[in-house]
């Protein structure tokens, strides 16, 4: 479930700014909420939060979550 609404609410997001269809950044947004949701079963965390967290990777987007990560981590080259 929450693969599926990264890539739609991604897709459709797409399509709003751009007036096309990125599928890599929809896939890309796919590949991490599978990435994630993996992560909160091996926690032994709730699956329900992998719903939120898929919406949110696909409506922020991958760069998105790509900056944040770098800025956690303090990687942040700005």
């Amino acid at each position: 479930m929450a693969l599926l609404l990264s890539i739609i609410t991604s897709a459709l997001k797409s399509i709003k700014r751009k007036g096309k269809l990125d599928w890599v950044e929809a896939l890309i947004c796919g590949c991490l909420t599978l990435a994630v949701s993996s992560t909160l079963q091996y926690l032994k965390l709730s699956s329900e939060i992998s719903i939120f967290l898929g919406g949110l990777i696909g409506f922020k987007g991958s760069l998105w979550v790509d900056a944040r990560i770098n800025k956690d981590l303090g990687d942040d080259k700005q």
